[in-house]
């Protein structure tokens, strides 16, 4: 059996239905109206039935990608949200990391340390911890990007 891209005056005939015509009642019209007048009066005459809903297609898509714009927007605030606090959390960590070593520093500026080596200790602690942060997230996104997608696709097929 060939399958058709298009049904034409050419193929027309070629289309049949297996069983009685009251066994395979018609689900979808599609119609295309000369004018935008013909499209009002066809919606108009149809607007009554119970059985029967007219779509426009190119109405629905714009719905459908407006709410998908919604979707993207709201998860580009969470994340800026999870960003921001994350830094915060980051610098109050630091900040307490450091007021908790004062006694540290002190008995280093007392041993005769300068303070520019000092300085240069906790901005080795900062590069070192960026550093090992950097390779999880590396990690991470390595595993996100190769078994991502097919997590999703069981996770979507599995609702």
């Amino acid at each position: 059996m060939q399958p058709f891209i298009e049904i034409s005056e050419k193929n027309l005939h070629s289309f049949h239905f297996h069983g009685p015509q009251g066994d395979l009642p018609l689900t979808a019209v599609i119609d295309s109206c000369p004018d935008p007048r013909s499209g009002t009066l066809l919606t108009g005459r149809y607007l009554t039935r119970d059985t029967v809903t007219i779509l426009d297609p190119l109405l629905i898509l714009e719905e459908l990608a407006q709410l998908v714009f919604r979707v993207e927007q709201f998860l580009d605030a969470a994340a800026s949200i999870l960003i921001g606090t994350t830094l915060l959390l980051v610098v109050l960590v630091f900040s307490l990391s450091w007021k908790l070593r004062q006694s540290e520093t002190r008995t280093l500026l007392r041993l005769g340390c300068s303070r520019f080596t000092i300085a240069r200790l906790f901005f080795a602690e900062i590069v070192l911890i960026a550093s090992f942060s950097l390779a999880c997230l590396a990690v991470v996104a390595v595993i996100a990007v190769q078994f991502g997608p097919r997590l999703l696709e069981d996770l979507v097929l599995h609702l």
